[in-house]
């Protein structure tokens, strides 16, 4: 009888040790997710390449924006500069399509989407969260300090429907770790998919993203960003890694 009430105490602490760090980095995103105004220099870099060996075609791009939010709008401001260097690309894309364009390749992955993200990361945090199933908390490392790591597992709807159709083997896992407070510092994530279309022609994708944060203003902003695509198969392979870095901007 003692150790059937040893065993559902052990569960209980057990559950409520898992459960404790998990509440305390929602109230923390609850907390750094409230409407704060600011201002941000948001810089992207990207390198793209499709194909493979003599065929293989690879283009770079960089590019920054100024970021506005109030709380209610976000405000993309392109400088005179950066358009202007948008425009020379274009002319010179008339004469050449494979001529380099780094300011339009840039500018790309400077749309509202990811902006948003960065510098809103404490709600675009809550939307993978809410998307995962929470696996556990652990122990963990980071930059020489303890601190705890949080891990979800993510499901297959984060790739497309095609892809879906034909995979076999999947595996996505979401990583965040936090201070004493629940604050957020970094986070991870990791899809591994494989597959294959007919018989003979195999499909493998898989994507990386690593942030880093920090609290500016009572708001959690992603302040790096790296991201990475790899796709091969039926002869085919494309490669993209983005890079981005936010900082608050002088007024």
């Amino acid at each position: 009888m003692m150790r059937l009430w040893s065993g559902i105490l052990f569960l209980c602490f057990s559950g409520q040790a898992l459960a404790a760090p998990l509440d305390d980095l929602k109230q923390a995103l609850e907390r750094l997710s409230h409407p704060v105004a600011g201002e941000y220099q948001v810089h992207a870099q990207v390198v793209e390449s499709n194909g493979k060996g003599d065929d293989k075609i690879t283009r770079k791009g960089e590019a920054q924006v100024r970021v506005s939010d109030s709380g209610e709008r976000l405000s993309i401001v392109h400088s005179a500069e950066l358009l202007a260097q948008i425009d020379a690309e274009e002319q010179a894309r008339i004469d050449n399509t494979d001529v380099p364009t780094p300011a339009i390749d840039g500018v790309h992955e400077l749309s509202a989407l990811p902006v948003r993200a960065a510098v809103r990361a404490a709600e675009q945090m809550r939307r993978v969260m809410a998307e995962g199933e929470f696996t556990g908390a652990h122990s963990d490392q980071l930059d020489g300090r303890e601190v705890q790591r949080l891990d979800f597992n993510l499901p297959q709807s984060r790739l497309s429907k095609r892809q879906r159709k034909y995979v076999k083997s999947y595996e996505g896992v979401y990583s965040v770790w936090i201070d004493e407070q629940g604050v957020p510092l970094a986070s991870s994530s990791r899809i591994d998919a494989s597959g294959r279309i007919f018989i003979f022609i195999s499909l493998h994708v898989e994507t990386e993203s690593q942030r880093r944060y920090q609290v500016i203003d009572n708001k959690l902003i992603a302040v790096s960003d790296r991201y990475y695509h790899l796709s091969y198969g039926a002869g085919e392979r494309f490669e993209r890694e983005i890079k981005r870095r936010v900082t608050a901007a002088v007024p």
